[in-house]
């Protein structure tokens, strides 16, 4: 089924939102980072100028050299104690630590005396100087992010448009390929949906004719065949006249075979015309006695029966009734049977079911006859169940005799048709 495949055009609207999702996530997050990077390059810059002059001012005049603002950093020496928060820390660099509410950032450094390590930490709010900046960047940086967000929505919006809309109009022209349809137009804009949609057109103008050429020859050849056919029935009724005057068995025989000749071609004119047609009217159908029809045809072949030296074994199980036009059930019946006759070797069995038919029928490996085809007559009962909604299956098998035998089996229903033949060797469809 197609709807079990992806749509490629759904592929694509996932594809693009996902791409919009990332780039956008990836935008703000960059943004995000480069703000708290900038904050920390500038906290970091700043505790390494005053650590810098710190050194400078201890080297020349000792301890009584300037120590860094006291308005904005605290300092710490490690030989002189250090609060508990900071004992943890003895290795170089710079360091952020929550204290509570409060975001700490310090430096660590070997002491410009030789001994151990000095702590320069921001006094309390020294190091939220940035915030006032820190707000107005981060409104600018987060509205140029929204403004681009905005704008690459549009971008992929508009991408989306540009390809799925070509393609859809070319999805929904597949649909005027029916023949009851209008011609389709190829009008793409696009060079490569223009190829398909002009594909397109020339597989529906094939398709017309294609029909338009069947239904004149169903219809013209109905209508020509009418004509013999009429002269073939006016001339059994004549026949008939005159038989009333001569009642050999020769005679009686050749009105028998022209009379039953005459009906075939009539049924059969009217089995073509209904297969003909797209969709069978509620007119067309009516009940049909399966068991009747099975009987009739039966004994249709009676003839061919005694000359084959075929036994017929006929189980009827059930009375199924169909609805279905009656000239599709005797076409229908007749080809199937007479299809068993013609290919079997000694007998045939005819099986009616619930809801099913089963016609079997053995072959001689050694026989002159043996099977090399099913003919035209199965492919005919392929369309009927075709036209009516029934299944049609066939068989083949080796019985324990090592006999070879075919089975043919018809499903009145929709149903799926259970494959009971014994030990199939392979399925073979006409």
């Amino acid at each position: 089924m197609s709807n079990a495949r992806p749509s490629l055009i759904r592929r694509f609207s996932l594809l693009l939102f996902t791409i919009s999702v990332l780039f956008i996530t990836l935008l703000f997050g960059m943004t995000y980072v480069a703000q708290e990077q900038m904050e920390s390059i500038s906290l970091r810059y700043w505790l390494d100028t005053e650590a810098h002059m710190y050194e400078q001012q201890y080297r020349r005049f000792g301890e009584q050299g300037q120590q860094p603002n006291p308005y904005q950093f605290d300092i710490y020496w490690s030989r002189s104690g250090t609060p508990l928060w900071l004992s943890s820390y003895v290795e170089p660099g710079h360091y952020e630590h929550q204290l509570g509410p409060e975001d700490k950032h310090f430096k660590v450094s070997p002491a410009p005396s030789g001994e151990g390590l000095y702590y320069l930490v921001f006094k309390d709010d020294a190091d939220d100087f940035l915030d006032d900046y820190e707000t107005r960047l981060h409104a600018l940086s987060f509205t140029l992010a929204l403004l681009i967000s905005v704008l690459l929505t549009g971008l992929m919006f508009y991408l989306y448009r540009q390809f799925t809309t070509p393609l859809k109009k070319v999805v929904d022209k597949v649909a005027l390929l029916a023949p009851n349809q209008p011609t389709l137009v190829a009008d793409a804009h696009y060079r490569e949906l223009y190829n398909i949609e002009q594909a397109l057109l020339e597989g529906q103008k094939q398709i017309q004719q294609y029909l338009a050429r069947e239904q004149d020859f169903t219809r013209f050849a109905a209508h020509e065949i009418r004509t013999p056919l009429m002269t073939l029935q006016g001339s059994s009724e004549l026949l008939e006249h005159l038989h009333q005057a001569d009642t050999s068995p020769m005679a009686s025989k050749a009105l028998a075979r022209i009379k039953g000749a005459s009906e075939d071609i009539d049924q059969l004119i009217k089995t073509f015309l209904l297969l003909g047609q797209a969709s069978l009217t509620p007119d067309h159908y009516q009940s049909v006695d399966v068991n009747a029809r099975v009987s009739y045809q039966l004994s249709q072949l009676e003839p061919l029966r005694h000359a084959q030296a075929i036994r017929v074994d006929l189980e009827q199980q059930a009375s199924p009734t169909v609805q279905a036009p009656p000239s599709f059930v005797d076409v229908l019946l007749k080809n199937v049977l007479k299809n068993a006759f013609d290919y079997a070797d000694s007998q045939v069995q005819v099986v009616i079911g619930h809801d099913e038919l089963r016609v079997i029928n053995d072959v001689d490996h050694d026989a002159h006859h043996e099977r090399r085809g099913f003919g035209y007559g199965l492919i005919i009962i392929e369309r009927i169940c075709e036209q009516l909604g029934w299944r049609y299956h066939i068989n083949e098998w080796v019985d324990n005799q090592q006999q070879r035998q075919f089975s043919a089996a018809i499903n009145f229903g929709n149903a799926p048709y259970p494959d009971t033949s014994p030990d199939p060797l392979e399925s073979t469809h006409p």
